[in-house]
């Protein structure tokens, strides 16, 4: 038995200098886009580090002034009645409206006021002031019956904070605190 084989297909011999260079082509398009992509996303990842960056700063700010305002109406909530009233308090009160005592030791009290929660982990510049507001809204008249009247003011409270050479970045905290003290008058 003899067995013939035939092929139906025939090899051709393939001219390199007559390929046209389309597979090439593609895939230096192909290529292309793919390293757009790549740098879009390598962007986009970038923008939002940036974002969660300054998003951790703010916050960081809003707790230094929040922690610096809550500590200072500690301080005043937290002293005894023997211990009198702070002596910046009677020259604010005694002072024009607007009178101020600030950290740096600017303002109508020319001592500076301390600090009394500074956080401060060097990239942050922080202060604190208080400002004499006036006399309290009273409804009614004045506090208080008898001979003792109670004088009420109105102290507002500011700590401030801020990212060191960055001025879009701060958080500035305050609170109106009313003190009553007894009338002279």
């Amino acid at each position: 038995m003899n067995i013939k084989f035939t092929s139906k297909f025939t090899s051709s011999q393939v001219n390199f200098n007559q390929q046209s260079g389309v597979a090439l082509l593609i895939s230096i398009v192909v290529m292309l886009a793919l390293t757009v992509l790549a740098l879009a996303a390598t962007n986009s990842n970038q923008t939002q580090a940036f974002l969660v960056r300054n998003a951790q700063f703010r916050l960081e700010t809003f707790n230094a002034s929040f922690t610096e305002l809550d500590a200072h109406v500690d301080f005043i909530n937290g002293r005894p009645l023997s211990a009198g009233v702070p002596e910046y308090v009677v020259d604010l009160i005694d002072g024009p409206l607007g009178a101020d005592i600030n950290s740096d030791g600017s303002g109508f009290y020319t001592e500076a006021l301390q600090f009394e929660a500074r956080t401060d982990p060097g990239y942050m510049d922080q202060s604190v002031g208080q400002t004499y507001r006036g006399p309290c809204a009273v409804i009614g008249g004045d506090l208080g019956a008898g001979v003792e009247r109670i004088r009420c003011d109105e102290i507002v409270i500011t700590a401030e904070s801020a990212l060191v050479n960055q001025e879009s970045i701060l958080s500035e905290q305050h609170q109106v605190y009313q003190y009553l003290t007894l009338d002279a008058d």
